[in-house]
């Protein structure tokens, strides 16, 4: 499984973006962390068994 790779596939210029934030401020990678948990849940999804 590619989760997180498949999400930054699916969402590329998101991808950019957040890295593009974390470039200008490398203290701070609330929002880089949370768009991949996001991706990391949205995946998992995917393949629960409900």
């Amino acid at each position: 499984m590619h989760i997180l790779s498949n999400f930054y596939n699916s969402t590329r210029s998101e991808y950019y973006r957040k890295l593009n934030e974390i470039s200008k401020n490398e203290v701070d990678l609330t929002h880089f962390i949370n768009y991949a948990l996001q991706g990391f849940k949205d995946g998992c999804k995917k393949f629960s068994i409900s």
